[in-house]
């Protein structure tokens, strides 16, 4: 069998533009009105952009890696022997703002969130981590959540097991409304990044060099 240089190019391109699409299926609509709890622990600034000069996340290496992890969530529960339920959307209305999200998995009372994370960095399992699984566990009901941290760089695990919290879940729905009364009000922006790290790969980052 002969490949000729021009059709092995053609695949790499293929491959390439395949790897990018895996599991980009959830549609987020970034308008005045919906948030979602995947962005509510960090840079409100940066939330607050995507609405006012309705733009949409541009992809980075980190996005795709995670996205490439998540699609083994499944196996990886059906190999420890779990029928979960996988990628369960939920919303819910506070303060007269939509919040929406997507549970990794679900099993019995349950949430479970994988973070698939580039190495040990972290001392403790991140506060924004805990927040999105929290939440999720807040919108379906469910009394606890688990979240679970991959590290890339040698396939250890890290786990914490906590007991469902609506008053936590209510802070972090009140930073939507925080973005949302700026919206409103015109003339203010939220507070910049929660995070250092945030800034670094932040579409909008020479925006907010100008109005510091």
């Amino acid at each position: 069998m002969q490949i000729r240089e021009e059709e092995i190019k053609e695949l790499a391109e293929k491959v390439r533009k395949a790897i990018w699409s895996i599991g980009d299926t959830y549609e987020k609509e970034y308008i005045k009105g919906i948030y979602y709890v995947s962005e509510l622990p960090y840079c409100l600034r940066r939330s607050y952009f995507f609405r006012k000069l309705n733009a949409k996340p541009i992809d980075n290496v980190s996005m795709a890696h995670g996205r490439l992890f998540h699609e083994l969530v499944p196996k990886i529960l059906e190999n420890m022997g779990y029928d979960a339920e996988i990628e369960v959307e939920c919303s819910t209305k506070r303060y007269g703002i939509e919040i929406r999200g997507r549970a990794d998995a679900v099993i019995d009372n349950a949430v479970l969130e994988f973070k698939f994370v580039k190495s040990k960095k972290f001392p403790d399992i991140p506060g924004s981590y805990v927040a999105q699984a929290n939440a999720y566990a807040c919108m379906l009901k469910k009394d606890y959540a688990v979240v679970i941290l991959v590290y890339r760089s040698d396939l250890d695990v890290d786990v914490v097991y906590l007991k469902r919290d609506e008053q936590s879940f209510e802070t972090l729905a009140k930073r939507a409304l925080i973005v949302e009364e700026c919206l409103e009000n015109g003339h203010r922006i939220p507070p910049g990044p929660t995070f250092e790290w945030e800034c670094k790969n932040c579409q909008f980052s020479f925006i907010c060099e100008r109005i510091r």
